[in-house]
């Protein structure tokens, strides 16, 4: 089978690879969409080494296919999987890690924190290929009314935008902002329009700024047109927003999303900029009282609550992908996509 990897240098090559056969308790899925994450790009601009590839460890040079947000249809199964945990045919998101299974994260439902982690698309085979044999246990059943590509969004930056918005105590009726408009914070303002919070939306793009308005944002701002903390408190009474949710990874977001909250709000930070957090504890988290909060991603029963929740709330992700490339033009794909285009980039149709 053909599957693409990170070769640095702002590089990819679509190589061979032998094709996936599964476990016992395994299941090969049959690739119909994967989505390019922001923080694939982390890896895709590493600098080249000679005769190695690059992943998600810096440290692991062999050639391990990207993508970590796949949806595939199921078309073999190990010997000891059941018809009614993953039927033949079934289309279902892949929950992109694995782990030892007894820790206490795993025990949790966070593998991602799990000393063992198995990471598709990062420390083992993902979804840009055109199959990918996962453990039956990380399948989510794709709800009928979402398209492939609408679950390629939700297995990572929409949910981990919905695993966000989870950690707040309050969302109807509450000012939220939300700061980075790539598809985590796009994504945010969509889920939270629609559960009836009234969203500020940031960012220094015009373009996305104005497809914030099309997802529900109610007020959108230019962080390069003035101080977005005092245009926030100008929009709340002079208070601030109840909640933030930092997708950008950048300082002055961080700052902004921080300082922008009301005393007794709340800060969640899933952005991974490389930015850093200057806070004064005494005068901006205790005598100002406020929650700063990390996600990292979503649990596997939260992806599922997530794909659900898109499904009943009719949230238009198949809209949020902007670009579909076959898999031969991946190189073109993820350099359009470095370059700070709009939405949701996709590969599909690899397993075709």
């Amino acid at each position: 089978m053909r599957g693409m990897v990170f070769t640095g240098d702002h590089r990819v090559e679509v190589m061979d690879f032998p094709d996936p056969h599964p476990g016992p308790r395994d299941v090969v899925l049959r690739i119909d969409s994967s989505g390019i994450c922001g923080s694939d790009l982390h890896t895709f601009r590493r600098p080249g080494v000679a005769g190695a590839y690059q992943s998600v460890d810096p440290n692991e040079m062999r050639a391990i296919i990207a993508g970590h947000e796949p949806v595939g249809t199921v078309v073999e199964r190990g010997t000891k999987v059941t018809d009614a945990e993953a039927p033949i045919g079934l289309q279902a998101i892949c929950f992109h890690y694995s782990g030892c299974g007894t820790c206490l994260f795993c025990r949790d439902e966070r593998p991602q924190l799990c000393a063992q982690m198995l990471g598709y698309g990062g420390n083992a085979h993902g979804g840009h290929a055109e199959y990918l044999v996962v453990p039956v246990e990380t399948l989510v059943p794709l709800p009928e009314e979402l398209s492939a590509n609408a679950g390629a969004c939700l297995a990572c930056g929409t949910g981990t935008a919905y695993g966000a918005l989870r950690r707040l105590r309050r969302i109807s009726d509450q000012n939220l902002l939300v700061v980075g408009l790539g598809p985590v914070g796009m994504s945010t303002v969509a889920y939270a329009s629609a559960l009836g919070a009234r969203v500020i939306a940031v960012d220094l793009d015009e373009a996305r700024r104005e497809s914030a308005l099309t997802y529900g944002a109610e007020t959108v701002l230019d962080p390069a047109a003035g101080d977005v903390v005092a245009l926030v408190r100008e929009l709340t009474d002079g208070y601030g927003v109840d909640s933030a949710v930092e997708t950008s990874g950048s300082t002055p977001g961080r700052q902004s999303a921080l300082i922008a909250v009301r005393q007794e709000g709340e800060a969640v930070f899933v952005g991974l900029g490389g930015g850093n957090l200057d806070v004064a504890m005494d005068c901006d988290v205790v005598l100002a009282p406020r929650s700063i909060i990390g996600s990292r991603t979503f649990s596997k029963s939260e992806l599922a609550e997530a794909a659900q929740a898109a499904a009943d709330l009719k949230l238009p992700l198949d809209r949020m992908v902007t670009a579909e490339f076959a898999l031969e033009d991946a190189q073109k794909a993820y350099a359009e996509f470095a370059a700070g285009a709009v939405g949701k980039y996709v590969i599909v149709g690899a397993g075709a």
